[in-house]
């Protein structure tokens, strides 16, 4: 079961809704009905909906926890697919009259696996031609990872929560399904993620260090993409602190403010040199 499969994995999310999508799985797992409804989700942008163009500048929009892979699960509680923004960015550099491109954020994050891939392309598609990351709302964690590789990052709301920058993982959860299970393992570690695995300290610090080297990779590529050193990031930064409206600009998380009509007649991405 792929939803089962990316659980397990490092997230870069905050905890609580890492909780709660686990919750909801189990309950997902057991057939019970938390209102999945994969026919009608007219509240999910969706594939064809999350991008558009207007004149010269293709707009993504990204709302949602961001996974690399959409199960039913997944999709029936919002989440968008980091193979899909790639796809549409793919899409935006490929098309001759889209000059600009601008990233819409609302999201708490999603799973490392696929975020660190596409923040890299984001860095290499920012080389030819202007990307802006903007959001009103929420710019966290892993979105924020996507956010910090385009040329320059706007919020439009003296609201705005930006940052949150951590990794955590949850072994917590364990499907409860009447059926008898014997696992055979080789190796010390195979089974560390098993929800059946016992946590031992060996166990335990062997998690901890994919969780430290992942946090690496994130304020690495956050130092790299926003041209700042890595003493920056980690001092003033990367805490799992949530930084709102100006303050996340003091700390250098954002480069300003945006007002609706700026991105609309790209007065904001024509600034960018």
């Amino acid at each position: 079961m792929r939803g089962y499969y990316q659980l397990g994995k490092m997230w870069v999310l905050s905890i609580g809704r890492l909780r709660e999508l686990s919750e909801l799985y189990q309950q997902y797992i057991q057939g019970k009905d938390i209102n999945l409804n994969t026919n009608n989700l007219n509240w999910y942008p969706g594939k064809n909906t999350m991008y558009q163009f207007i004149e010269d500048t293709a707009i993504i929009n990204i709302d949602g926890t961001l996974v690399k892979h959409l199960d039913p699960f997944f999709l029936s509680v919002g989440c968008v697919s980091t193979i899909d923004i790639s796809e549409h960015l793919i899409n935006a550099m490929k098309n001759t009259h889209i000059k600009n491109i601008i990233l819409n954020f609302n999201s708490l994050g999603g799973v490392a696996d696929g975020i660190q891939a596409l923040a890299e392309f984001i860095y290499e598609c920012s080389m030819l031609k202007k990307i802006i990351a903007i959001s009103e709302n929420n710019l966290k964690s892993g979105a924020y990872w996507l956010a910090s590789a385009t040329n320059e990052i706007l919020i439009g709301s003296t609201t705005c929560e930006v940052g949150s920058i951590g990794v955590c993982g949850l072994i917590s959860y364990k499907p409860k399904i009447e059926q008898t299970q014997t696992e055979f393992t080789a190796g010390e570690f195979k089974n560390a993620k098993s929800p059946n695995a016992e946590m031992t300290e060996e166990i335990r610090a062997y998690l901890q260090s994919q969780i430290e080297h992942t946090y690496d990779l994130f304020i690495s590529d956050i130092a790299r993409f926003r041209k700042v050193s890595k003493d920056k990031v980690l001092n003033d930064m990367a805490d799992g602190k949530t930084f709102i409206g100006q303050q996340a600009i003091d700390v250098g998380l954002v480069d300003g403010f945006y007002h609706q009509t700026d991105w609309h007649l790209n007065k904001k991405i024509s600034a960018i040199k």
